[in-house]
């Protein structure tokens, strides 16, 4: 039976051929316990690729201490009978190698994620509870943005939220509480 060799691994042996395919390349910037921690190139410095063995995931990082994931790239690889490899979420199509599966799944989903995610029209807007408690990230459209912090159209931005202005601070709100918006930042520099 063959070894499944994993994301990071595979992320290791091809950073070059995968930069060339990707709109913002990959820029390895910490590596630690197994966990490897990739930016991209062009992209707001606080939106980080982390990958491990069998994970690939993006992250917000607003401190140390407070962040949010953003999406779930990650992809279990299984060997059938043959001796090919699959997605185990997936179960099809089957591929020859592992490197196979990892490009066709992994790859052309990140590649995807890169062109509608991370555009020049798209804003970060990172808000949390009142105490600070629980904290979010979101993509928005910068005019959808600003016409909700004019207190218009709030509903394409937050649609659960409501927005408006208390003491200079922005202030998200819902009934069960108060959020406070702790960041806007462009996701593309």
């Amino acid at each position: 039976m063959k070894k499944i060799k994993g994301i990071s691994l595979f992320v290791k042996k091809n950073i070059q051929d995968i930069n060339q395919l990707l709109r913002f390349p990959l820029i390895r910037i910490s590596e630690k316990n197994g966990i490897t921690v990739y930016r991209f190139e062009g992209i707001n410095e606080r939106i980080n690729l982390v990958i491990s063995e069998d994970e690939a995931e993006v992250w917000y990082t607003f401190t140390e201490e407070n962040r949010d994931w953003l999406f779930d790239l990650s992809l279990i690889a299984n060997i059938n009978s043959e001796g090919k490899f699959f997605c185990s979420e997936c179960k099809v199509p089957v591929y020859q190698s592992e490197a196979d599966l990892y490009y066709d799944h992994f790859i052309k989903q990140l590649s995807s994620l890169i062109r509608r995610q991370f555009t020049k029209e798209l804003l970060l807007v990172y808000y949390s509870t009142k105490n600070k408690g629980c904290s979010f990230t979101k993509l928005v459209k910068g005019s959808d943005l600003s016409l909700a912090l004019n207190g218009t159209n709030t509903g394409k931005v937050f649609q659960e939220f409501r927005i408006r202005k208390l003491n200079g601070k922005v202030m998200v709100y819902k009934e069960a509480g108060d959020f406070e918006i702790l960041s806007i930042e462009r996701v593309v520099l």
